[in-house]
């Protein structure tokens, strides 16, 4: 009919979920502590 398929946005999630992790690990290695999900691993 004429119209086109709506865009899916890309990776907008992935993205953000990479970021948000960097930043965390990054604030436990200035800090020099695990991480607490290591924590609740050992």
């Amino acid at each position: 009919m004429g119209l086109d398929s709506p865009g899916t946005p890309e990776g907008t999630l992935n993205e953000t979920t990479d970021l948000l992790l960097k930043k965390e690990f990054d604030a436990c290695r200035e800090t020099q502590t695990p991480h607490r999900l290591f924590l609740a691993i050992v």
